[in-house]
């Protein structure tokens, strides 16, 4: 379980590519090198960091809240067997 969330964190990390979006931060975009074009572009992509960092946030925020089921769960099970033979 564990594991497939290892996996799982790692491949929405690529499919949003934020070490991307991190090098090219400082590069204006469709080479419009004028002050306009670059602080459109700075802009922007500090805007996607933003988002698609806050979106990675929720992910591990809910593997984690996965792993934390994944480990309760045998002592709920064993406390409602407990509780019916009662």
């Amino acid at each position: 379980m564990i594991v497939k969330l290892e996996s799982f964190l790692s491949n929405t990390l690529k499919s949003l590519s934020l070490t991307i979006w991190f090098r090219y931060l400082l590069v204006p975009m469709y080479g419009q090198r004028d002050l306009a074009g670059w602080l459109i572009s700075f802009f922007i992509r500090l805007a996607q960091i933003i988002f698609r960092s806050l979106w990675f946030g929720l992910m591990l925020l809910v593997s984690l809240l996965a792993i934390i089921v994944w480990l309760l769960a045998p002592l709920m099970i064993i406390y409602q067997i407990i509780w019916q033979l009662t």
